[in-house]
């Protein structure tokens, strides 16, 4: 998307993806087979919000959304995800936080994240439920247009319910 636009995709599943401005993604694969459905988006720039479908209903762990910093396992839900980079993060802190992560209820991360915003991939599920992680040369791993399917044992996890926000950052 442009820098002063959005888009709205709707999949075959009726899966919605949100741009927001000056976001860039790649769909990596996208299977509404019966027993084989398969679904995962590659967000490369920017931020989007997702509103799973019928991929997201029949098999939920089958949707991810994949991130060079982490992936996003989808457990049939609603959610933002935005990532924080350079000049981005620069941007109003309070009103990058406050549109990626919601209200935090959190004073400590809150007054943390007032101070300096790291850069990272920031999440807030609206629905259902989400699984951020991150793996030891996950970075290196990502391609653009592929999906990650095998994790390696080194992973760092943040689950996420619904009205739950969290962070991951790029170490």
């Amino acid at each position: 998307t442009a820098p002063q636009s959005f888009a709205v995709i709707r999949m075959l599943d009726d899966t919605k993806l949100t741009l927001r401005p000056d976001t860039t993604i790649a769909i990596g694969e996208f299977n509404l087979d019966e027993g084989k459905e398969e679904g995962c988006v590659n967000l490369i720039k920017g931020g989007l919000r997702t509103v799973t479908g019928l991929i997201g209903e029949r098999r939920p762990a089958a949707f991810t959304v994949d991130t060079p910093v982490a992936s996003i396992g989808i457990r049939g839900t609603d959610f933002v995800t935005r990532i924080c980079e350079g000049e981005l993060c620069q941007l109003d802190q309070n009103k990058y936080i406050e549109e990626s992560l919601g209200a935090v209820d959190d004073p400590a991360f809150a007054q943390e994240l007032n101070e300096e915003l790291p850069e990272g991939v920031y999440s807030h599920c609206v629905t259902g439920a989400i699984v951020m992680s991150q793996c030891a040369g996950q970075a290196e791993d990502f391609k653009i247009g592929q999906c990650r399917r095998a994790q390696t044992a080194d992973c760092y996890e943040v689950n996420l319910n619904a009205g739950q926000a969290g962070y991951i950052g790029q170490n």
